[in-house]
């Protein structure tokens, strides 16, 4: 234990010296709006397929087996990821924030010491989770994911050698970004904001400082991106901030003209 403390401090020391307030508020700070991005935890299956409940409930399995795990005399060392997996999982229960407590807790359970029969039990839910979504990969989003990537080469190809600005479709109601289009094209996003994260470019600070930032950089062309991931949710981010600086400044300085599939490609006025 004062290893790891010791660990944690050196790690974080340098940060808490050079930025501090910038540290604490993107890490502690952040619990202040994980609520917008919160899902209710899956419990009720409904009119479910029941074909679908393993799915609905891998994340139920899970949390159970994080609670087994503190009884079987776990090894110490991976206790922390556990721990880490389990509070990622809860912030957000989705099929991408159950893979850190999926992919270490089969580890440590098969190591129990204790109520082995039980731990074993869990592990082999857990590996027939992961098998049902291998072998039941819906391969219709095969095919759409396979078209996006058609849109994104022909939306790339249109922006050639020009500097670009990722958006989602509004920055007073956020879900998600894509910033993997910025790597695929070769260029760096002209603001600090490649995570566009609700309860951050919503509000009016932010968007002030992307406003003066795409001012400075002048980027020749602006992309939306008008993804089904990116329709609102059922939780805080669903609802609008009231704060449209940016997309002000947008409408006012981009006209639209050309649609690729799920990306609307917008040129500087007056180029």
């Amino acid at each position: 234990m004062a290893v790891a403390a010791a660990v944690a401090v050196a790690g974080w020391l340098p940060f808490l010296l050079v930025a501090p307030g910038e540290l604490l508020d993107q890490t502690v700070g952040f619990l202040g709006i994980q609520d917008l991005q919160r899902l209710p935890f899956p419990l009720d299956a409904g009119t479910l397929d029941p074909n679908k409940l393993l799915e609905l409930y891998a994340p139920l399995v899970l949390v159970a087996g994080a609670v087994l795990a503190a009884f079987v005399r776990p090894p110490l060392a991976l206790v922390p990821l556990v721990v880490a997996g389990l509070v990622y999982l809860l912030g957000r229960a989705d099929e991408f924030h159950l893979v850190p407590l999926a992919a270490v807790l089969p580890v440590l359970l098969v190591a129990a010491r204790r109520f082995r029969t039980a731990a074993l039990v869990v592990v082999a839910v857990i590996a027939l989770h992961g098998a049902d979504r291998v072998l039941t990969l819906d391969r219709s989003a095969v095919a759409w994911e396979a078209g996006e990537r058609g849109d994104a080469k022909r939306v790339l190809d249109f922006v050639g050698d020009r500097s670009l600005f990722v958006a989602p479709p509004r920055f007073d109601r956020v879900t998600v970004g894509n910033p993997l289009l910025y790597v695929l094209a070769g260029r760096r996003n002209p603001t600090r904001y490649d995570v566009m994260q609700p309860g951050v470019v919503t509000e009016a600070d932010a968007q002030r400082e992307m406003r003066a930032d795409l001012e400075r950089a002048k980027p020749e062309v602006l992309v939306r991106w008008f993804d089904p991931r990116t329709a609102p949710e059922d939780n805080g981010s669903g609802r609008p901030s009231g704060v449209t600086l940016l997309d002000d400044h947008l409408r006012a300085t981009y006209r639209r003209v050309a649609r690729f599939g799920v990306y609307e490609v917008h040129e500087r006025r007056g180029t």
